[in-house]
Formats: C-alpha cells, sequence, structure tokens
C-alpha cells in the first residue's frame, strides 16, 4: 500500500481490504475473549490491540498527508495571489478596452466594435486604454549614464554607437563632437544660449533638457546626448562652435 501511496496510484480498495481484515480479527478475539462472562471486558481489550497496530499505521500516514497538503497550500499562495492579481488587471483592461472601442456600423444594422492594436496602458484613473511609449534602449542608457555620473563624478564622452566607454578615462572628445548630427548641433546651440541667459545650469540633465527645451516632444535620446556633450565641454577647452570655426 505504501508503495502505491508513493506512486500516486489509488489504494482506497487496499485501505478498505485493511480495515475488513481488522475489523474480522477484532470480532474474533472479542468473541474468544468475552467467553468468560465473568470477565467480558477481556474480550474489549483483546480486539482493541488486535486493531490498535493498524490504527497506528492508518493515523501517521493521515498525519503526513494532511502536514504535506498544509504545506503545498502555504507555499502556494504566493502564486495563487499573483495570479489573482494578474486575473484582475486583465479583466480592468478588457473594461476599459470596451470604453475605448469604436464601433463599426454594417450596412444590415449590425455593429461591430474594433479595439486598439498593439500595447496599451490605462489612462489616469484606469477607465480608457493609451497607446503604451516605445520602449527605448537608447533612453535606458542615457539614464544609467546620468546616474552614473551623479554617483561617480565621471560621465562617459562616447555616443551610443561609437563603441565601448571607459567611465574612469577620459578619451579624446574632438570625434565624438565632429560626429554629432546637425539637429544635434543646433540643439546644443540652443541650450548653450538658454545657459547663458541662466534659464539652465551650466550641465543640464538630459531629462531637464527634454522637459525645459523640447517640450517633451521629439527623439528625448538627443537631449541625453546633447547633455553628455555639455557636460563634456567642462573637461575641454573647446566647443562644437569653436570646432566649427576652425
Amino acid at each position: 500500500m505504501e508503495i502505491r501511496r508513493r506512486a500516486g496510484l489509488p489504494v482506497g480498495a487496499t485501505t478498505a481490504a485493511v480495515w475488513l481484515v481488522a475489523a474480522v480479527s477484532a470480532a474474533l478475539n472479542y468473541t474468544h475473549g468475552a467467553a468468560d462472562p465473568n470477565a467480558s471486558w477481556h474480550g474489549v481489550v483483546m480486539a482493541l490491540v488486535s486493531v490498535a497496530g493498524i490504527a497506528v499505521h492508518q493515523i501517521s500516514h493521515w498525519r503526513t498527508d494532511v502536514i504535506t497538503a498544509a504545506r503545498a497550500w502555504w507555499t502556494g499562495r504566493a502564486a495563487r495571489r499573483l495570479d489573482r492579481a494578474a486575473r484582475r488587471r486583465v479583466a480592468r483592461f478588457e473594461r476599459a478596452a470596451v470604453r475605448s472601442a469604436t464601433a463599426l456600423l454594417h450596412a444590415d444594422g449590425r455593429v461591430e466594435l474594433r479595439y486598439p492594436d498593439g500595447p496599451v496602458a490605462l489612462t489616469r484613473f484606469g477607465r480608457r486604454v493609451a497607446e503604451a511609449p516605445a520602449y527605448s534602449l537608447a533612453e535606458d542608457v542615457a539614464r544609467m549614464i546620468d546616474r552614473t555620473a551623479a554617483v561617480t563624478g565621471f560621465r562617459p564622452v562616447a555616443l551610443p554607437g561609437s563603441g565601448p566607454v571607459n567611465l574612469h578615462e577620459q578619451s579624446d572628445p574632438t570625434p565624438v563632437a565632429a560626429d554629432a548630427s546637425d539637429p544635434d548641433r543646433e540643439l546644443y546651440r540652443e541650450v548653450r544660449d538658454l545657459i547663458a541667459d541662466g534659464q539652465l545650469s551650466s550641465a543640464p540633465s538630459g531629462w531637464r533638457i527634454y522637459t525645459h527645451v523640447m517640450n517633451r516632444s521629439g527623439d528625448k535620446a538627443r537631449a541625453y546626448r546633447v547633455a553628455a556633450l555639455l557636460a563634456d565641454d567642462q573637461n575641454r577647452p573647446h566647443s562644437i562652435e569653436q570646432e566649427e570655426v576652425a
């Protein structure tokens, strides 16, 4: 029976057979012990002794099964909680998608709902869906550069795509400035003018340039590239504009 239990096979019939044999043994022992009318309690004792071993064996297995089931339930709480949260979020998106859907009216009077296609996010109050912002690796790299510069005091001078960056050894910045695109140079001049007017700090962050100068529109990575160039200007004797004059 233990082999079948460990193998995950049903043991109900085997358990019933064991208890049937134990009941027959207890009945025979009771009959034998109660033969003496002056000591009928002997039969009760003999019947209990005949089934005591089987009872202890079964109780131990029941205890093991109960403990195993309790542990499985306890360890699965986190997964069940996560599953419930995922189902609730899916339901919220589905309700918001229905509110945001447009209707297509057919010639026979049927109305068909059209849903937005692609990655979506919930609006501020969660009643509608809107297009989710696209993931940008360049933005993540720029934010990482800003955080590294704030902690270590060193800022890499190479732009994305120019090769490996050493955060502790400043290389020659002239090729980087020379490779700057025309939109980057134009934004660079605009930011330099704002710095000269006192509207920006001498080394504004990429996020500051993106929000204050670009009004949160356009290529955010361009703002971080210009911020890197401006920060590098503080460590080199000439700027992009001076290179153009030269």
